[in-house]
């Protein structure tokens, strides 16, 4: 028998999960951007584009979620979420864990953008 559960539901049981085990990520996390420059590796030894990295960190400085831009040829995935948050993708799967920081945090872990994966456990 499959059980079918709302998502306003499970984001609800979620959330209460959270706020339980993870409850820093209750406060908003700070948004750091590192920009650099890059080589696209088309023969010539100069950097030819600008690249941004973002960073979601909490008020102590400890970083949860980095986005890669899509020009970033050194990782094949958009985003790497902290191993720390393993528990809660263990627990609820990966649609609801997407699904969860897309209406919480919205940060959209199923945007992959040109990379190969969307997201990875760090």
């Amino acid at each position: 028998m499959e059980v079918i559960i709302p998502e306003d539901r499970l984001y609800n049981v979620m959330l209460k999960y959270v706020k339980q085990f993870y409850p820093i990520l209750m406060e908003p996390l700070i948004k750091k951007t590192i920009n650099s420059i890059g080589n696209s590796g088309y023969g010539s030894g100069l950097d030819d584009y600008y690249k941004i990295t973002t960073l979601y960190k909490d008020d102590e400085g400890f970083t949860w979620f980095i986005e890669y831009d899509d020009r970033d040829i050194n990782v094949d995935t958009k985003w790497v979420v902290n191993l720390d948050l393993e528990g809660l993708y263990n627990m609820f799967g990966e649609e609801a864990f997407e699904m969860f920081f897309k209406k919480f945090l919205k940060i959209d872990l199923h945007n992959k953008g040109n990379k190969k994966n969307n997201w990875m456990l760090s």
